[in-house]
């Protein structure tokens, strides 16, 4: 390299440093881009612009980056740890592993790799590894904030939320700046249903880093809990910043409110199953507006969703979508909707099973009360731990009388049904789409499950349905309710104690027993 290249290439790193400390994160990486354009094939440089562009939020074209420094340089962990951080806002967990685990090779003791190996391991579903990895990080760094916060969070995970708690209060008092910990307090506080103590918490996160999307979503989850629909609605939206909530990106105008008359609008489903049960209700006011709604949903959910009021069109999972006019992700509709809390319970039933499809119950016993159940979602969740039950807590159900019995659990958990030698009519086998479930469900006289895309699915479909749930239930359930705006034909038990799901048992027989 000559010494104009020189030259030019280190007043372009000055300008993009400069950037770097502001972290406006788009103008230093383009300067990183000139400084490429002298030097291609500059390991540094293509590390640095690699790690600009993630930051803005890039992480896509970042990895591009990332990738080529890695083969030109490959014995420096922090660019296989960058690589790694790329990946896991990609939402590649397994290659981010590997990507950390090479890092960790180079620099055993690098702290940072063996935290974001331990958050890739634990948003991956292997939360043991990833408790292992940040007890090792506390050994390295037993100061460091942000080794303690992911710690703390990894013992919310294994249910020691005492333990939790403590470490998040001794980091905002050693670190009272410092907004996540302030966020990871509320969390944990608001799981504690100590909620006045955590909406302070999250004024503190917020007079700190107001623009946070994971500081803001928290905030969203506290209100939303209370019932509190217009800040919460408002925080709700910072999931579309962040990379494992984030919203498919579909081309063209969002919509905003302007007139539908003789628009299409493109609705896109996004988050789980039950989310998309849950939220479809909202379709039918744009068609109410006269739009023509092009409907992109989960494969499982396509042909049940297409029946909704309000749908012309159902494109099922990377199908090709027709022209539209404006497009806006399923979960904004109710802000952009303006829709109240009081206005929720107007809206059922909105899903109705086709008539043409195989019936399982196909000759109910009248003389009996037929009863669904599910016990267990799915094992990924990331509140799986808390949400599932153990199906030998339930098993004293089974002893009250003239009941029949019919599983409606799918996935590994079936396999309980055996274990514990439940008295249930095994349905999973047959269970492999939800227009069977939902026509099964219609033969059933009540569902009971735990907070899964059955109980949305039931709530949906106006059939009686109680809903078991954990001390700290997800926000659409709120607080003390035994009932639900969300589902009028909702009946909710929930945990006094964190754990005790024999309580809630006890509770469903003597609701059993008093509805003979």
């Amino acid at each position: 390299m000559n010494n104009f290249s020189n030259k030019t290439i280190s007043n372009l790193i000055k300008s993009a440093e400069s950037d770097e400390n502001a972290e406006n994160w788009k103008s230093a990486a383009s300067h990183y881009y000139a400084a490429l354009k002298v030097a291609p094939f500059e390991a540094e440089l293509l590390f640095r612009l690699g790690a600009c562009l993630r930051r803005a939020g890039n992480p896509g074209e970042a990895l591009r980056y990332l990738e080529k420094s890695v083969i030109l340089s490959s014995e420096i962990a922090a660019y296989e740890t960058e690589r790694g951080d790329a990946l896991q806002q990609l939402r590649r967990l397994d290659e981010a592993v590997i990507a950390y685990n090479r890092a960790i090779e180079l620099e055993p003791e690098n702290v940072t790799a063996v935290t974001n190996l331990a958050i890739a391991l634990q948003e991956g579903g292997h939360p043991s590894e990833a408790l292992a990895n940040l007890e090792l990080a506390m050994e390295f760094a037993p100061k460091d904030p942000v080794v303690r916060l992911n710690y703390g969070s990894a013992l919310m995970r294994f249910g020691q939320l005492d333990r939790a708690l403590s470490l998040f209060r001794d980091i905002v008092a050693e670190f009272p700046n410092y907004a996540p910990a302030w966020s990871n307090l509320a969390f944990a506080l608001q799981q504690s249903l100590k909620i006045e103590e955590a909406l302070e918490a999250h004024r503190k996160a917020l007079a700190i880093t107001p623009n946070e999307p994971a500081i803001r979503w928290n905030h969203a989850m506290t209100r939303l809990l209370i019932g509190d629909f217009e800040a919460g609605l408002r925080d709700f939206e910072a999931r579309r910043e962040m990379p494992d909530r984030k919203p498919r990106d579909f081309p063209g105008d969002e919509w905003r409110g302007e007139s539908l008359v003789s628009k299409t609008i493109l609705v896109h489903a996004e988050q789980g199953l039950g989310d998309t049960l849950q939220f479809s209700r909202f379709l039918r006011y744009l068609g109410i507006r006269g739009a023509r709604v092009i409907f992109a949903v989960h494969s499982a959910l396509a042909d049940l969703i297409a029946d909704v009021e309000g749908v012309s069109v159902v494109v099922a999972g990377a199908g090709p979508i027709p022209p539209y006019d404006y497009q806006i992700p399923l979960l904004s509709l109710p802000m952009r909707l303006n829709v109240e809390l009081e206005s929720l319970s107007d809206q059922t039933p909105y899903i109705v099973p086709p008539k043409k499809i195989r019936r399982l119950i196909s000759t109910p016993d009248k003389a009996k009360r037929n009863i669904g159940i599910v016990w267990a979602g799915n094992a990924t969740h990331a509140n799986d731990r808390n949400r599932s039950c153990p199906l030998s807590s339930l098993m004293p159900l089974f002893d009250v009388p003239h009941i029949s019995w019919f599983s409606l659990q799918v996935g590994i958990r079936a396999a309980d049904i055996e274990r514990c030698q439940a008295p249930l009519q095994d349905l999973s086998p047959y269970l492999n789409d939800f227009t069977t479930t939902a026509a099964t469900i219609s033969d059933l006289d009540l569902v009971i499950s735990v907070d899964t895309a059955v109980a949305h699915l039931a709530g949906a479909m106006g059939t009686p349905v109680w809903i078991l749930l954990p001390y700290s239930p997800d926000w659409r359930w709120m607080m003390e309710r035994r009932d639900s705006p969300w589902y009028p034909s909702a009946t909710l038990f929930r945990q006094r104690r964190s754990g005790d799901w024999d309580a809630v048992a006890l509770a469903v027989i003597r609701k059993l027993l008093s509805d003979k």
